[in-house]
């Protein structure tokens, strides 16, 4: 072969080793770009082989950095610089050094080589090496350092400090020998603090080596909680500091470290370690710990009665009770807080839902409470568990609580709510409340949805301007005032008392503020006037009412509403409606327009007035024909389904769903309102329509992945009204996490009372630092 055709044949060879090695550069396979470079860089030295041998060196000892392989790293970064003379990077050089426990060489390049170094860098591993000398005996080091520095002298006299402390003797003499630039200066700072109780003063950079020890410092001024919870996590090396500084006995590290063994302690184990250091613990302490511990583990309450005091049958009956509950017993828990209601009443019965005394005045004031209390716990867990809201065998058991304690406002709610459909009932816990609470809002404000139900506008009136009394600007009350003074208008134009009507619409009219008019008040007054013959003032009032009200389905179905609320007819209500509106069935509505009326239908479904189906049947087809031609966004048809829900419009609301699942079909909540619509609310309808059933249960499985947390829990709610859907059991880590404290954090222990232990500060230093050097 020629000279001409080998050198052309290495040429191509250099050429694709080059090609190569800067793809495996450029793909971060640095060892063998490494290789590729080095077998280049032996044919010619180019820079930029060079450069790129530099980078692939630099790639892979932060490789092997990442994986802990400080030593190899740091072989690295030598080898680069021998064969590229490259020293940049040398930051990480000395890290990789220092981690790698190479402390005499990392010594020489920080104090024998040429390199320059950021400030704040140089700073900081000087730190790092001063760190070594206090905790390493390096004889070779200080024999690297400058002549001009006294780090020696300064670590003498931080280790003469330390020691000053542990004693009990004032550091400050040596501490302020230490100058501001030493290396040791974090340290000197933590030690002063510590000397003067300002720790919490302390500010000393989170990459200072010593940071660790202002953390620890920190615990101090943490809740008691808090406290323990760091104590527990801490590691040995912190541990002894932290008990040093608490000046903890031998006895109370012991206690202490046992507990930090016990992560997932028993309450067996967790009883009996309490028993063991009850005289260090203390008595008072001991003894409640353990006492919430027995529901946990009732075995043990004949210990706990050997060991601290005697318990009352009282108490014993209530242990037994949490016990049962805690495992999910629930028979025999009723049974014992039955028992306990017993002998809290005097009662000689102690099975369950046995007959309470009729009288209990021999009964003392905290004992009935107790009762009262017990019984409502009752109900609230036959509730959770078995959904009796509807048995009048639990419901007692709230109707017995109020006669113990007659002062439990969500006692009256709930019996107000569950005679609902029991007209007499209802109205009787209503008065019963608003005796027991004259002045609660809350209440009063159920008594008027119960005065409008029966007509008693008065009431309403009367309940209304109480609560206006308590809360002048409570704007349901202003509403319900308007309404009975509108209610009474009316009332007095059907009864033709037109002076009396005309009277209570001037009330009205005093009371609704000129920002929230809704044109009604003009319309009962155009009405009034019509029937008086008056079509001038008529005409002026039915104008003022249609300027607030300018949509004209709202005007019609206003107009109708209120005419046929005042009995006028057909014949006296059309001209007047064709001759003021511009309404067509035909008209498509928006859903600006479709919300408002919806809005004023719940309104009217609100005062129960008669007929209202009937009246409204037109201009509900008007809506339900809409929502084939509307182009609502997804919220928007979530909205007014959520309101068709409100006003019962079952088969527009089931029309309107289904136009939104066609656009959305993602959407669980519009499957709920179709399920909803096509079983007219009422969920036991499933029970014979399995594919709405299996739908709604995929749309709550579809919810609960896309975190909707408003379909989850309708689509919960709903279906739990089915028997079979109902939850059967107390979700018991919840229970406990309410009902009972672990002990391990009510842990007390008196730190400011106890004497100096014999420990060794210096050596507890040393050793955290040790400890501390993989992290440098």
């Amino acid at each position: 072969m020629s000279h001409s055709k080998k050198s052309k044949n290495h040429r191509q060879d250099t050429l694709t080793l080059s090609t190569d090695a800067k793809e495996l550069l450029e793909q971060h396979r640095y060892k063998k770009a490494i290789e590729a470079y080095k077998r280049l860089i032996t044919q010619e030295q180019r820079t930029e082989w060079l450069e790129d041998l530099a980078q692939a060196y630099l790639g892979r000892a932060r490789e092997l950095s990442k994986q802990s392989l400080y030593q190899e790293a740091a072989v690295l970064w030598e080898n680069r610089a021998k064969s590229c003379c490259c020293e940049d990077h040398i930051d990480e050089y000395l890290r990789w050094l220092f981690l790698a426990k190479r402390y005499v060489k990392a010594a020489s390049v920080l104090f024998n080589s040429k390199i320059v170094l950021q400030s704040s860098e140089k700073q900081q591993f000087n730190e790092y090496l001063a760190a070594i000398l206090l905790t390493h005996d390096l004889p070779e080091i200080d024999a690297i350092l400058p002549a001009d520095l006294n780090w020696k002298l300064h670590k003498t006299l931080i280790q003469q400090a330390i020691n000053a402390y542990s004693q009990g003797n004032d550091p400050q003499e040596y501490l302020k020998q230490i100058p501001f630039r030493s290396p040791y200066r974090d340290l000197r700072l933590i030690l002063k603090a510590m000397h003067e109780g300002t720790e919490n003063q302390l500010q000393i950079s989170p990459n200072s080596v010593y940071y660790q020890f202002v953390e620890l410092l920190q615990i101090r001024h943490q809740t008691e909680i808090v406290r323990c919870d760091k104590i527990m996590t801490l590691s040995q090396q912190e541990f002894e500091f932290i008990s040093y500084l608490y000046s903890w006995q031998q006895e109370q590290i012991k206690l202490i470290n046992h507990l930090r063994k016990a992560h997932d302690a028993t309450p067996q184990w967790l009883f009996r370690f309490i028993v063991d250091y009850k005289t260090i613990l203390g008595e008072v302490y001991s003894q409640n710990a353990c006492l919430r511990i027995l529901p946990y583990h009732s075995d043990n309450i004949k210990e706990y009665q050997h060991v601290f005091t005697q318990i009352s049958d009282i108490e014993i009956t209530h242990l037994y009770a949490l016990a049962n509950e805690l495992k999910a017993n629930i028979r025999d828990s009723v049974i014992n807080w039955y028992k306990m209601v017993a002998l809290l009443s005097g009662s000689t019965e102690h099975k369950a839902f046995a007959k309470l005394p009729e009288k209990i005045d021999h009964i003392s004031l905290q004992h009935r409470y107790e009762v009262a209390i017990i019984l409502r716990h009752i109900f609230k867990l036959l509730d959770e568990i078995l959904d009796v809201s509807e048995d009048d065998t639990y419901i007692s058991l709230l109707i017995d609580s109020l006669r113990f304690d007659p002062t439990d406002k969500p006692s009256y709610i709930k019996l107000i709510d569950y005679f609902s459909q029991d007209k007499k009932q209802h109205q009787y816990w209503i008065q019963a409340a608003i005796k027991q609470f004259p002045s609660d809002i809350e209440v009063l404000l159920l008594g008027i949805e119960a005065a409008i139900a029966n007509k008693a506008f008065k009431k309403v009136e009367q309940f209304a301007k109480t609560i206006l009394k308590y809360d002048p600007i409570n704007a349901k009350a202003r509403r319900f005032l308007l309404f009975s003074h509108l209610s009474s208008a009316r009332k007095q134009i059907k009864a033709k008392k037109y002076d009396l009507a005309r009277a209570e619409l001037e009330h009205a009219e005093k009371i609704e503020r000129a920002s929230q008019r809704t044109g009604l008040i003009q319309i009962n007054q155009g009405w009034l006037s019509v029937l008086e013959e008056d079509a001038e003032t008529a005409t002026t009032c039915f104008k003022a009412a249609l300027q607030i009200i300018t949509a004209p389905i709202l005007q019609v179905i206003c107009l109708t509403v209120e005419g046929q609320s005042v009995k006028l007819t057909n014949a006296q209500m059309n001209p007047w409606i064709k001759r003021l509106t511009q309404f067509k069935p035909s008209d498509q509505l928006s859903s600006v327009v479709i919300t408002q009326v919806i809005n004023i239908i719940k309104y009217y479904q609100d005062q129960a007035l008669p007929n209202l189906d009937k009246i409204l049947e037109p201009f509900v087809k008007v809506i339900t024909k809409s929502a084939k031609y509307n182009k609502l966004t997804q919220h928007e048809m979530q909205t007014l389904c959520e309101k068709l829900a409100e006003i019962k419009l079952f088969k527009t609301l089931e029309e309107y769903a289904r136009q939104g699942l066609d656009a959305f079909p993602r959407s669980p909540l519009l499957v709920y309102y179709r399920v909803f619509g096509k079983t007219k609310g009422e969920p036991r309808a499933l029970m014979l329509d399995r594919h709405s059933e299996f739908s709604l249960t995929l749309a709550l499985s579809n919810a609960r992945s896309q975190d909707d947390k408003l379909a989850t829990a309708l689509i919960t709610n709903f279906l739990q009204k089915i028997e079979y859907y109902s939850p059967r059991r107390l979700d018991m880590e919840d229970y406990l996490e309410r009902q009972v404290i672990s002990p391990i954090e009510e842990l007390e222990i008196n730190l400011d009372q106890l004497t100096p232990g014999s420990i060794d500060l210096h050596k507890i230093i040393i050793q955290m630092l040790k400890s501390d050097e993989d992290t440098l």
